[in-house]
């Protein structure tokens, strides 16, 4: 298995079980959805809740992922409203990252909205 999927696999099993049934979305964005990575890139992930979250929660999944497989993990938590409030704004630095997502979680909320953007 290669070796970005293993982390991906593993931060989804971890963020499920920190946030539970608070998690609704996990977005992989960035270079490493767009097929671009190189050894030096970081895993751009988009975490979307429920319910408000602290993102100190995901601090721990960050520090075992860089200590298990050397690799940076950049976490965005936002929640539900937050995601629809940027598509629905055109926010320049949101839809910056969302496009050329690769969508790894979904309770079909995240592709509702980014198709609902893109029509």
């Amino acid at each position: 298995m290669d070796r970005t999927m293993e982390v991906l696999e593993e931060v989804v099993e971890k963020c499920r079980t920190v946030l539970g049934e608070n998690l609704t979305s996990i977005v992989l964005f960035g270079s490493v959805a767009r097929g671009l990575e190189d050894s030096r890139s970081d895993i751009d992930l988009l975490i979307v809740v429920d319910r408000d979250a602290e993102s100190d929660l995901l601090k721990d999944i960050r520090i075992e992922m860089l200590l298990k497989y050397s690799v940076k993990l950049d976490m965005i938590l936002m929640g539900k409203q937050d995601v629809t409030d940027n598509f629905e704004h055109f926010s320049p630095l949101f839809l910056s990252f969302v496009l050329g997502v690769s969508v790894l979680v979904d309770d079909d909320f995240f592709e509702r909205e980014y198709f609902k953007f893109l029509n």
